[in-house]
């Protein structure tokens, strides 16, 4: 093939197999957690089988065909904890680039998933309310946000948080 040779890759097939998971973040409190993994292609979405009972360490070993699509060169991952009666707990998220895979062939490499970081937690109280309510706080916050990128870390941020009440009487708070 020459240097001048553009190679098609709109519609070819792509396997994708997803092998394992290795320390996961817990998200059970008293059983082993059981991990499934979401893949996503443009609108393309696959779901392994859940590995339950598989903790940290999940094997999954599950194959599937991708149709390529010219200029798209990232697949998204999801790993999340199955759940029967509540919501599934998010795990983390990792986004693949088929660069490698797309020139050699292939690529056995391992990728590392972000978890999700965002909590806030109340610090100081300024001012409690009128008349005991909480209509009219204004409260010191802390929280600790992280963007989904291995690129940017987490960011510690205070900010004031004020309260109002958006009609006496109705359950509608207004929160700035």
């Amino acid at each position: 093939m020459s240097s001048g040779t553009v190679v098609r890759i709109q519609g070819q097939p792509l396997e994708v197999t997803v092998v394992s998971c290795t320390k996961l973040k817990d998200t059970e409190w008293i059983s082993r957690q059981d991990p499934y993994v979401c893949l996503e292609y443009a609108s393309t979405k696959f779901r392994t089988r859940t590995s339950t009972g598989g903790g940290k360490h999940p094997v999954f070993q599950e194959k599937f065909v991708v149709p390529l699509i010219e200029g798209l060169r990232e697949l998204t991952v999801v790993v999340w904890n199955s759940n029967t009666v509540t919501f599934d707990n998010f795990i983390g998220t990792g986004k693949v680039q088929l660069n490698q895979v797309l020139s050699q062939g292939f690529d056995d490499s391992s990728w590392p998933l972000q978890t999700k970081s965002g909590r806030a937690s109340k610090s100081e109280v300024i001012s409690s309310g009128i008349n005991g309510t909480r209509n009219g706080a204004l409260q010191l916050m802390q929280a600790k946000l992280q963007v989904f990128s291995l690129l940017v870390l987490v960011k510690e941020v205070n900010f004031l948080r004020f309260c109002k009440q958006h009609a006496k009487g109705y359950r509608q708070w207004l929160m700035c």
